[in-house]
This record gives structure tokens, C-alpha cells and sequence, in this order.
């Protein structure tokens, strides 16, 4: 048997052994000057060295969406799999994710659903945990590998996703359980979570996706680690723990586990980041990955290209990064970053295994092949891995290869199947051919190989055979070399009859495709040779169409008696009434030591529909936020595909706004009548008195087998009326804002407030300012902050000068830190007319200097205790350092029901006024304080718990005061369980 290599046998030649493998005592260099026969390169496949077990490869999938170029987080879902229509979920599963074993799981970004508390994971929209399992189980995967790009937000300093740390006041054993009810939540789900890590990328702090950052000195990484990881531990210890994602066991993140058998106990493994490295990094710095392992492994789980570029060496580099890392680090698996990005996203090239186009994807100029709601192979990408993939199964242990010479560019690697096979694959990143010399003598002596480049994958090559064989790689592909043995039988597939219909005896037209098809399909599979015994071939589902959906399920193996020579399998179509692309029905034969596969290893039969209405995709958009004043919350329902026929669509409202009293409750149906396009939904959003963070409502499509859902989700912002007066002045704002000197206007950085920003180009240093004048409606204490653009860039030392009533202060500000956020300059007390100024020089600064926007934050009026009016003998105290003022006033814990202390205030006018007290808090305060609001309609008592929330404001509500009148605050000690403190209030005018 010959093919277009060459197939010969040679004399045995003595490989130099020494050295082949990292620790002999032989350098990497030395391997790389020996000597060789010119324009040959000997290599040995042994069968007799084992080297580590290869459990299978990972990959990560966008579940929802990510901004182009990694910014943001949007609203508007745009994910795999509810993004593609059911054949082509059908297809991703079966074609590309079906030999995957790891499903990277990005907790935090790419399932970013929250309990109300925000102290959990949970759906984002009705059907999001399903559609994961789906993906994920499938596809055949094992589980999800679930890792935090950023832990929820409960536990976070900023109460976000994006940036910012831990909580400094982090209750490490409840943090350990949310962990382990996140793990839960999958795992109800229907999908095992199998690998876990605490944070990716713990170094990573931006104010663009989610994330979370570990400071380098490793402490907070150790704390959470210890905590989180025993936790998990303990729940299930067949979880493979990996540290620290990123760096390794070379972060600085992990120093303390080094030292630590404790946590080092709690570390199965050591993850890396190695994004789009060259592949030569890991023979030249093997040395550096294998070190300070403690005898773990280490691999590489985040591969992807940041620039966003594809390339055919680049495809090659992809290759040879698998092999390296699994030569020369033993690693036992490594991970592509995605398996599909969307069509508009900026980075998907370098990033996607292969795109696939969102339904508000209308721009065909690019990727004009990619219908909506499809996908396709990004060759460059997916043809470096698809080999390993199919042909590197689960559980296969590597082989080590003598090579006399450690090539860059050509690479070679060996591993033995389960099931006992031999294969060995191949690299040419060179433009030139390069013929591998390969002493095969140690296997059975033939193997069949498959090519995959830039325009071929999988394409059969031909066999070669021998105990030495001389096999020519072209430039630029990946060939893979599988064992076979001559005496064992040969199989095939093929198909009787290409297409099928649905329903093969409904003739829409002559010209239909249901027209001329069989109503049953056939696949034949068929054995040449070794006759002499029973076998079982085992088949792969590469289907399309869904078996069990679309097709009776067949059995994945084909079974020959003695002396049998074919198998037919019949492919039965099940009618339905779902209109449906034509879809394929594939079967191939799985490589497998009992049996050898020829080159007609896979047979299509084409499944076509017989003419059902096509379902429409149905989407809900966001159109406007709502408000306490009487704006309502507005969606819009938006179908698109045959609109002739009324449709009912179901959708659920959620978020962290409470139905009856927040919104009112309507209905959870939306209805299309024919020939209708679009829907408009409106929630009325409710008033109350109530002081409350902004809230979210969010209008979520419910999974129908009456539509497909294309954007599942809506969710829009209900403003609280009940709220501080807050002024913002932008750098844009005409007649609020002087501007001094030559400064440039930019909106480069998204840590920006409004469209744009000013810097004073980094010149002119003490020749130019900016001045925010505010124009404050009264007399007030006002609490001041800035936000810019950070960078290493800027300057470290900006002075930021404030005019107020008492005179002026300067603030010095580090602009290299906290950009996007609010930093704080100190409370002020402003006389609100024009002399109230804040002013950003460039004096004195060596950076760039951001000048962009300036925030006043009303505080409204204290009244301390050495205002109140007081009953009975309230002792004084300074005990305590969280006070307003010199000192606070408590009650020695007696009498009780006879000390009171009442704060009066006038209001300067009508209007509504938030009310806070202050106290501090100790274990032996009183949890039932009540507190007596007297205002324009009565009077209302507020029961307080002074355990709690000490030392900042809490509110007592929003009251009613009308102009001229004396509003009275009376902290009492009736009834109460323990010391009473009474310190100071604080009123403050509602913005309206």
C-alpha cells in the first residue's frame, strides 16, 4: 500500500536517548546544535516509555454577551446556544464541541445572573441554566470547568462585577458556602462542575468586564483560596482545584500556598495563561514551567490571540502550543479560549474557534456566508486543534519520542488511545516541505495518516508502513498518523440514497426538495477483509438534525457477525410541524485498536423539511427606564420571519424591584396579532415614601416551542424619587465650567463620565486650570468628588482646589489610580451662589492631567446632641470613636422609659426631607430604639437596632415638612433592651 509519501524500511539507527527528555542532565541546547544527517531528522516512537495521562482538551463557550473588544457588559443577550437555531446547536454540538472534554464556565461575566441579595449565582433569563446544560452535557462534554472572573458582587468593595476587590470585612466562612451553593446551582442543573478555581486572572483590574483583583502581595489570594477551597474539598473531592489561572505557580498570588502545606493540600494543579505565546516558549523555558511544581501538574488553560487576528502560521503555532505543553510539561490537558464569538465583535478572530452571526447582525459585508442565527469554522483557528480533538480521545497516554533534534518549528508528538491505538502527529510551520525519518519498529508497523491546513481538514493522505518510515509534511499543516494493523478487518461508511424527507409523501411542488426523496435513508457501513470473527464498529453522531427530534434514533455502533460483510441502518425522518432549514443526518466511524477506518470514514444524508411554516424569532429590547414620578417601565417585543400568523408570547418579570410595590403586576403576555411586527410593553411603576437604592426591572422571554428567543431579555432602571439632591457638572457643561489654557478634548478612555473628557496634553505645566462652578440651589454642606481616566500615564500629584463658605482647600489627587470611580476630595459647607468653585490645575504635575467631571452631593443639616432638648439624666461619653462632634449621649442602660432627647429643626421650605441618625454600635446596645419623626402629617415612630450599622447614617424615611415648620426627632429609651445612644440627626431636602 503506497500514497504520495514515501514508504520504505531503513537500518535501525541508534537514536541518542540522553537528553530527549527535560532533567536528563542534557540542556535544551545542546539538544538543539546536534548534529544530523543533513536534510533528515531522525525520530523513535517508543511504545515502552509512558508518559503522563492526556485527559482531554477544554474549551470556553459565551453563554451571554461581552462588548466589542472586551468592553462592557451589555444588557442585550448575546450568547450560544439560544442565539442559534436548533440545527445549528445540533451541529456545534456534535461537529465541534464533541470530543471536548472541559466546558470553561466564566462565572461572574459569561454567567452573570444574581440572587436579589447578589450573594449568588443564578439565570440571567428564564432558561439560561438550561441552555448551558445543553451545550455543555449534550455535546458529550464531562463537565464544566468552572472558574470566577469575577465572584458576585455582594462580596466585592465596589458591589460590582467590574473592578475592585474582595470586601476588607469578608466573612470568610459565609463566602466559602456561597461558593459552594454556586457549585450547586450547576450542579441542579444537570451539569457536573468537575474543575474549580477561585479567580481568573487574580491580576487583572480594568473598568471594562468582570473582574476581580487579588493584590500582589498574596495575602487576600491566600485568605480566599484557604477558605473557598477547603470548602469545596470538602463538598466533593473528585474536584480538581487549579491555582492561580494566570501565572501559575510562579505568581506572586500563590507565594504564601508554596509555604503553606495546609493550602498547598488544596492545590490538584497549576494553571497558566500563555496567550498566543509561541509555542517555543515552552521548549526554551521548560525548564521554568516544571520548577517549584511540588509534583503537580501544570498546563495551559486560556489560549487565545489578544490582537484578534488569525493566521496560518498561527494555526501551526496553535498546534505545536498543545504538543509543547503536553512534551515538554507533562501537562495533562489545555484549554482554547472560545469555541464560537459573534460576528461583530472586534476581537472574535483571534479569539473563536469559528463566529456565528447574532439576529441584529445586518452588516453581510463581512463573513457574507454566515446566514443568521448560524455558524461557520474559523479554518485558521479550529483546524490547528480539530485533530487532536478527534483524534487524541480521552484518557490517551503519551509516548515519548527520541528526537536527535529539538525542532521549533517541526514538531512531533506520540500518545496511545484507550483503547490501545497508536498515533503520532506532525507539524510543518516552515513554507518549505520537511520530510520526518521516523523509526516506527516499536508499534505494528503502518499507519494511515490525515492532513489538516488552511484549505483541507481531515483529509485522508494515504498509509505508510515499515519499520523506518520517511514522511513529508507539507509547509503550514498538522498531519496525524494513526496505527493500524493489516490483520485486522477495514471499515467504511456510506449512504444509500443522499436525501430524505420529512414527510415523503407531501409533493409541494415538482420542483420541492421533498419532490424526488426516499421516505427512509440508509447508511451502509461495510467491512473489507478479516471476515474470520465477530466485531462491533463504533459510530459518532455528527449530525445536524437531532436524533430522537428529527430522526429515529439509531444505535452508535454497527455489529458483524462472522463472515458478515455489511451492516445496513436504516434513518427514519419524524414528521413534525416545526418549519426547519434542511439539516444533516452524519455518522462516522470512531477510530478504535479493534478495527482499522478507510479514507470513506463519514456518510451525509441530507434531511430536508416538508414545508412546515418556519417559527418566528421573537426578542424583547430595552426603550425606556422608568421612575417613582410616574414613568413607566417601556419594552418592546420584536419578531422577525413569517408574520401572517397571531402569536402569543409569554415573558416573566424580575429583577431587584418587588412586583405590587415597586410596579404593578399586569400581565405576563404579550400578543402578535397577524401581519403584526412589533409589541410595546409598559409597567407602571408605583410611589411610595420609601428610601431606596435604585432598582432594576427586567422583562425575561420565557423558552416556548412556539418561537425561538432571540434577545431573551430586557432589563431597564425604576429611579427612586426619595433621593439626595446630587449635582453633576461635566466638563462639557456651557456657562457651569472655565477653562484656562490650551487643554484637548478626548473620549478614548471609557472611564469617563459623559462624552468626553479634558487632559492638558502633558505641556504648559502651571499655566492651566479648569473650574467647575456649580450652581447649588441653597445654603448646604455638600460632600465633593471627582472622577478621570486613570493610567500610568497621569500624573500622581493633581491639585484640586475647592472655594467654599469657610475658605478653600487643596486636595491632592493620584490620577494613576481609581479611574472611572468617584474619588472623594471632603464635605464642604457652600454659601450656593457663585463663589462656590472646584478648580483642576496642571501646577507642579509631571503626567497627564484629567480634568472631566465634578460631583456635589447635598448632606444637608446636622443637629448634634448638644442641640437636644433632653429628658432625665443622659450621660455624656467620647468613648467611642465612630461620633459626630466631640461626644454622644447614652443612657446608662436605666432608667428605662424616663431618658428622651428630641433634635428640632426648621425646614427652609416645603418639601419632602430624608431624615438620618447617627450612633455607634456595640454588642450591648439596644436592637429595639424607638425613634419619633413629627412632621407636617403626624407622626410616625421608627424601631432602630443599635447592634447594627454603627458609624455611618441610617435613614429613618422621607417626611413631608412644610416651609417655616419645626420638625422634631425624639430618640427614646421606653422599653428598651440595652444602652441607648443618642448622638446626632441629619436632614436632608429631596431632589426633585
Amino acid at each position: 500500500m503506497m500514497s504520495s509519501h514515501t514508504a520504505h524500511t531503513t537500518r535501525a539507527s541508534k537514536i541518542w536517548e540522553k537528553g530527549a527528555r527535560l532533567g536528563s542532565g542534557i540542556s535544551l541546547l545542546s539538544l538543539c546544535i546536534a548534529s544530523v544527517a543533513a536534510g533528515a531528522a531522525e525520530y523513535t516512537i517508543n511504545t515502552d516509555s509512558p508518559r503522563q495521562v492526556i485527559q482531554g482538551l477544554g474549551v470556553e463557550l459565551q453563554l451571554d454577551s461581552i462588548g466589542s473588544g472586551n468592553n462592557g457588559l451589555p444588557e442585550q443577550v448575546t450568547g450560544i446556544p439560544h442565539d442559534l437555531i436548533h440545527s445549528e446547536r445540533e451541529r456545534l454540538n456534535n461537529e465541534m464541541l464533541q470530543g471536548f472534554r472541559y466546558a470553561r464556565l466564566a462565572m461572574g461575566l459569561y454567567y452573570r445572573g444574581l440572587t436579589l441579595d447578589e450573594k449568588y449565582l443564578a439565570e440571567r433569563y428564564p432558561g439560561h441554566l438550561e441552555e448551558t446544560r445543553s451545550i455543555i452535557m449534550d455535546s458529550g462534554m464531562e463537565g464544566a470547568s468552572a472558574e470566577y472572573w469575577s465572584q458576585t458582587p455582594y462580596w466585592k468593595s465596589t458591589n460590582s462585577y467590574i473592578g475592585g476587590e474582595l470586601r476588607d470585612d469578608i466573612d470568610y466562612e459565609d463566602f466559602g458556602d456561597a461558593v459552594i451553593k454556586d457549585i450547586q446551582h450547576f450542579e441542579q442543573g444537570g451539569i457536573p462542575v468537575v474543575r474549580w478555581s477561585l479567580q481568573n486572572e487574580p491580576f487583572t483590574s480594568n473598568n471594562r468586564y468582570s473582574n476581580t483583583y487579588f493584590p500582589s502581595d498574596g495575602i487576600k489570594y491566600y485568605e480566599a483560596y484557604l477558605a473557598t477551597a477547603s470548602k469545596v474539598r470538602a463538598y466533593n473531592p473528585d474536584i480538581f482545584l487549579h491555582s492561580d489561572s494566570g501565572h501559575g505557580q510562579k505568581s506572586s498570588r500563590v507565594d504564601l500556598i508554596h509555604e503553606d502545606p495546609a493550602a498547598l493540600a488544596l492545590v490538584d494543579g497549576w494553571s497558566w495563561h500563555k496567550i498566543g505565546t509561541n509555542s517555543n516558549d515552552q521548549i526554551k523555558n521548560a525548564d521554568y514551567y516544571n520548577s517549584e511544581t511540588h509534583g503537580k501538574p501544570v498546563y495551559n488553560n486560556e489560549f487565545e490571540y489578544l490582537d484578534g487576528k488569525t493566521s496560518v502560521d498561527r494555526m501551526i503555532n496553535t498546534a505545536q502550543s498543545i504538543m509543547n505543553w503536553m512534551t515538554f510539561m507533562d501537562s495533562p490537558t489545555w484549554y482554547w479560549l472560545h469555541a464560537l464569538k459573534p460576528s461583530y465583535n472586534k476581537e472574535s478572530e483571534g479569539y473563536g474557534l469559528g463566529l456565528w452571526r447574532p439576529g441584529d447582525d445586518n452588516n453581510f459585508d463581512q463573513y457574507s456566508h454566515i446566514a443568521p442565527h448560524h455558524w461557520d469554522y474559523l479554518n485558521t483557528n479550529w483546524n490547528g486543534i480539530a485533530g487532536f480533538v478527534k483524534y487524541m480521545p480521552w484518557d490517551s497516554v503519551r509516548q515519548h519520542v527520541n528526537e536527535q533534534k529539538v525542532r521549533f518549528n517541526q514538531r512531533i508528538m506520540s500518545w496511545k488511545t484507550p483503547s490501545g491505538q497508536m498515533v503520532f502527529a506532525l507539524t510543518n510551520r516552515n513554507t518549505t516541505p520537511f520530510t520526518y525519518t521516523i523509526d516506527i519498529s516499536k508499534t505494528s508497523g503502518a499507519f494511515t495518516g490525515r492532513r489538516f491546513d488552511v484549505a483541507e481538514r481531515d483529509a485522508y493522505i494515504g498509509e505508510v508502513s515499515g519499520a523506518s518510515v520517511a514522511i513529508t509534511v507539507p509547509p503550514q499543516s498538522v498531519e496525524f498518523w494513526v496505527e493500524y494493523d493489516q490483520q485486522k478487518p477495514t471499515f467504511s461508511i456510506s449512504t444509500v440514497g443522499m436525501d430524505i424527507c420529512e414527510n415523503a409523501a407531501v409533493k409541494r411542488s415538482a420542483q420541492g426538495p421533498c419532490a424526488q426523496t426516499a421516505s427512509t435513508g440508509v447508511l451502509k457501513v461495510k467491512r473489507i477483509g478479516g471476515d474470520d470473527r465477530a466485531v462491533t464498529v463504533q459510530l459518532v453522531d455528527r449530525s445536524s438534525a437531532n436524533a430522537g427530534e428529527d430522526f429515529a434514533s439509531i444505535p452508535l455502533t454497527a455489529h458483524f457477525d462472522q463472515g458478515q460483510d455489511t451492516v445496513m441502518i436504516p434513518v427514519a425522518p419524524i414528521d413534525d410541524t416545526q418549519g426547519e432549514t434542511t439539516e444533516n443526518i452524519s455518522f462516522e466511524l470512531a477510530i478504535h485498536n479493534d478495527y482499522n477506518v478507510a479514507a470513506a470514514n463519514r456518510a451525509t444524508i441530507k434531511l430536508h423539511d416538508d414545508g412546515d411554516d418556519e417559527l418566528n424569532w421573537v426578542g424583547v429590547y430595552p426603550v425606556s427606564d422608568g421612575a417613582e414620578s410616574g414613568m413607566p417601565v417601556v419594552v418592546e417585543l420584536v419578531r422577525s420571519g413569517d408574520l401572517s400568523r397571531a402569536l402569543d408570547v409569554n415573558y416573566q418579570l424580575g429583577g431587584s424591584a418587588t412586583g405590587g410595590s415597586d410596579y404593578s403586576i399586569l400581565g405576563n403576555r404579550a400578543y402578535f396579532a397577524s401581519g403584526q411586527e412589533r409589541v410595546r410593553v409598559e409597567v407602571p411603576v408605583l410611589d411610595d415614601r420609601e428610601l431606596e437604592e435604585h432598582e432594576t426591572l427586567s422583562v425575561a422571554l420565557l423558552p416556548s416551542d412556539k418561537y425561538y428567543v432571540s434577545s431573551p431579555i430586557a432589563t431597564q432602571k425604576i429611579t427612586d424619587d426619595e433621593r439626595p439632591l446630587t449635582l453633576v457638572v461635566d466638563n462639557a457643561d456651557a456657562g457651569r465650567v472655565a477653562v484656562n489654557g490650551d487643554w484637548a478634548t478626548s473620549s478614548f478612555s471609557d472611564e469617563r463620565h459623559g462624552a468626553d473628557y479634558l487632559h492638558d496634553r502633558k505641556n504648559g505645566k502651571g499655566s492651566k486650570s479648569v473650574t467647575f462652578s456649580p450652581l447649588l440651589p441653597s445654603a448646604s454642606a455638600y460632600a465633593v468628588s471627582v472622577i478621570y481616566s486613570a493610567g500610568n500615564d497621569r500624573a500622581n500629584n493633581v491639585p484640586v482646589t475647592i472655594n467654599h463658605a469657610g475658605g478653600s482647600n487643596t486636595v491632592t489627587v493620584n490620577q494613576q489610580e481609581n479611574g472611572g470611580n468617584w474619588v472623594g476630595l471632603g464635605e464642604y459647607q457652600f454659601s450656593g451662589n457663585n463663589a462656590d468653585l472646584v478648580t483642576i490645575a496642571n501646577t507642579g504635575t509631571s503626567g497627564f492631567v484629567m480634568a472631566d467631571a465634578v460631583r456635589f452631593e447635598d448632606l444637608g443639616t446636622v443637629i448634634d446632641n448638644t442641640q437636644a432638648q433632653l429628658t432625665g439624666s443622659w450621660n455624656v461619653s467620647s468613648f467611642a470613636a465612630e461620633r459626630i462632634g466631640g461626644d454622644y449621649l447614652h443612657d446608662r442602660n436605666m432608667p428605662k422609659g424616663e431618658l428622651a432627647a428630641t433634635y428640632a429643626w426648621q425646614a427652609p421650605t416645603s418639601g419632602d426631607y430624608i431624615v438620618y441618625v447617627y450612633y455607634n454600635s456595640l454588642s450591648d446596645r439596644a436592637t429595639n430604639v424607638p425613634v419619633t419623626v413629627e412632621y407636617a402629617d403626624g407622626s410616625e415612630t421608627v424601631t432602630i437596632d443599635q447592634t447594627r450599622n454603627g458609624g455611618a447614617w441610617q435613614p429613618l424615611g422621607v417626611f413631608p415638612l412644610e416651609a417655616d415648620q419645626t420638625a422634631r426627632v425624639t430618640i427614646s429609651n421606653a422599653g428598651t433592651d440595652g444602652f441607648v445612644i443618642a448622638d446626632a440627626i441629619r436632614w436632608v431636602a429631596v431632589a426633585r
